[in-house]
């Protein structure tokens, strides 16, 4: 990325794949507080063949210049401050009511969220009448037959 004469950078880098990386994370809570990455680049994903095999470099790039503000809080947190709050457990705990906080907390629950969902499987509806039964999905053919006779 060819720099313009005064412009700086920062970045976090990484061998993982971005749908899975923390610092993915890290960029979209930079962005959604107000912060800016790097123009005209702010993203490479490569992959190198080395002697050991392939090996994956994804970085993100952000504008050195650019700031977020924390209205009611605090103004002019730059991208250095801003990541190492973001990865101090202990600064998000004894700061838990800062929007920092609440962004971090929100992309961690949503993960959750997201991988609780992708275990739950749909139950079966069932309608006889004015009858309803929900039949989990890996539910005892004993259990099914059980719920069935009581519709």
């Amino acid at each position: 990325m060819p720099l313009k004469n005064g412009q700086t950078i920062s970045w976090v880098r990484d061998d993982l794949p971005p749908l899975v990386s923390p610092n993915t994370d890290l960029m979209v809570a930079w962005i959604t507080c107000g912060g800016k990455l790097a123009e005209p680049h702010s993203f490479t994903d490569t992959v190198e063949q080395t002697t050991n095999g392939p090996k994956r470099t994804v970085t993100y790039m952000f504008d050195g210049a650019s700031t977020v503000d924390f209205n009611g809080f605090e103004v002019g947190i730059g991208f250095d401050e801003f990541r190492r709050r973001w990865l101090d457990d202990a600064w998000i705990s004894a700061n838990a009511d800062h929007p920092l906080a609440y962004v971090k907390n929100a992309l961690k629950n949503g993960k959750i969220v997201r991988q609780w969902l992708r275990e739950q499987k749909p139950a079966a509806l069932i309608r006889r009448g004015n009858k309803v039964a929900f039949i989990p999905a890996d539910c005892p053919e004993h259990r099914k037959q059980k719920i069935l006779a009581e519709l």
